[in-house]
């Protein structure tokens, strides 16, 4: 007579379940796996479309922007940060930031601006950038920053 040292027998019935099992858990992750890996690429596509190597624009104090008679007609709250502007058109992103891309960074792009302000908790800053200048505002380590230049253009909301 054979001896049962108690260890586990497999029956037929038992390795289809676990091979079933490990099969569908391989296949959630390889599901997973892509759709984080085409968001990334998506992302990575959105933040090339940003400009952020122009020329920095005129930041100015609130007493010089009121001295100028310059006013911020349009503000709004885009991922905790407050924007505004003069004039002109405004289109946002919440770029991708980090090692993983698990961390997002609004960023804004004006067309035709003439103006700009951003405040967040580490205050707020007012620019000048001129009529017809359009420009990028982006969050760096929390403090606002504004440069010169956009992919964000009249013509690219026309089509032309």
């Amino acid at each position: 007579m054979a001896r049962d040292y108690g260890g586990l027998r497999m029956r037929p019935l038992h390795g289809v379940l676990l091979a079933v099992a490990v099969l569908s858990t391989l296949a959630v992750a390889g599901f997973y796996g892509y759709a984080y890996w085409r968001d990334q690429q998506k992302a990575a596509q959105r933040a090339g479309s940003f400009d952020f190597a122009g020329a920095a624009c005129e930041q100015l104090t609130q007493a010089e922007f009121t001295a100028r008679r310059l006013k911020i007609r349009n503000k709004f709250v885009y991922e905790g940060v407050e924007f505004g502007r003069a004039a002109g058109h405004a289109d946002c992103a919440a770029l991708k930031d980090g090692p993983l891309g698990l961390r997002t960074t609004p960023a804004c792009q004006f067309t035709s601006p003439a103006a700009l302000s951003a405040r967040t908790e580490a205050g707020e800053r007012l620019w000048v950038v001129g009529v017809g200048q359009p420009a990028t505002v982006f969050i760096q380590d929390g403090e606002p920053r504004c440069a010169k230049g956009a992919n964000f253009t009249m013509e690219s909301l026309v089509g032309g």
